[in-house]
């Protein structure tokens, strides 16, 4: 079938750049291995939580953060069948290789300084950064995934933002590049940390924009302040990971995923369940 003859494909690149071997050393990661990690000095700690009396269901009670339970368009949502779909290749991406900065935010893990740029519906925008939860926050067909990462891109004018989306699976077989040399690091943090990655090569997404689908609609950031016309681009398909790096990073974010919300334009759930 032609859909498994592209995962097969799709795999077979993801191998290679996996195992392939960088052949230089960027100049923040030398620098990182002289001085790996910078203790509590310039990574800001979430102030929100996700336990009962901190969490997504009181994230309306801090000002500024209304719309986490007045919006009508928020996110994450359920995935399926009735949410749009883009065709193949109408999102391109392109980033080089480069080492990240790895922050230790308390309840999320996040990487900045990266480059790259993402076109779709004829709009060019610039990643921002790329960060993890877990377990998933969307789910598709109702099922959901042990990781969700969310790379954050913006426009040129700053007024747009776009979030291109994976969900991962955990497997004994294959791991993504990305995510996992992203997370390489996670464990000699701790909240309030940085470290540099090495390289994080980018080529497996590159190639995943240009030959799959992407669930597209029109949604808003899953952390406070909830901000709506968020443009939201999840992947049909997931990527993957080892249950090393899996439990490392649930282990530093402990859990970290908001609730599924209504479908776009209805009733805000907490609304609901009031």
């Amino acid at each position: 079938m032609r859909f498994h003859g592209a995962i097969s494909a799709l795999l077979l690149v993801a191998s290679h750049y996996t195992c392939a071997c960088p052949t230089q050393i960027d100049e923040r990661e030398a620098a990182a291995h002289l001085s790996p990690i910078l203790k509590g000095r310039d990574v800001t700690i979430n102030t929100y939580d996700y336990v009962p009396t901190n969490g997504p269901l009181t994230w309306h009670k801090t000002p500024g953060n209304g719309l986490c339970k007045s919006g009508t368009r928020q996110s994450p949502i359920l995935l399926g069948n009735e949410i749009h779909q883009t065709g193949v290749g109408a999102v391109q991406f392109s980033a080089p290789n480069a080492a990240g900065k790895l922050e230790h935010k308390g309840t999320g893990i996040e990487v900045k300084e990266v480059k790259g740029t993402l076109k779709y519906a004829a709009r060019t925008y610039e990643l921002d950064n790329f960060h993890f939860h877990t377990p998933s926050e969307h789910r598709i067909h109702k099922e959901h995934y042990p990781v969700e990462m969310h790379m954050v891109h913006r426009d040129t004018n700053g007024n747009n933002t776009l979030v291109l989306g994976f969900v991962i699976q955990l497997s004994t077989k294959q791991y993504s590049s990305l995510p996992h040399v992203a997370l390489a690091k996670v464990g000699q943090i701790s909240p309030g940390q940085h470290v540099m990655t090495t390289t994080l090569q980018f080529d497996e997404i590159a190639y995943y924009t240009s030959h799959q689908r992407f669930y597209s609609y029109g949604g808003s950031l899953t952390t406070p302040p909830c901000t709506q016309d968020i443009q939201w681009l999840v992947g049909t398909e997931p990527l993957h990971m080892d249950v090393g790096t899996y439990n490392a990073l649930k282990h530093a974010v402990k859990y970290n995923s908001r609730i599924i919300q209504n479908s776009p334009g209805s009733t805000n759930v907490i609304q609901l369940a009031c």
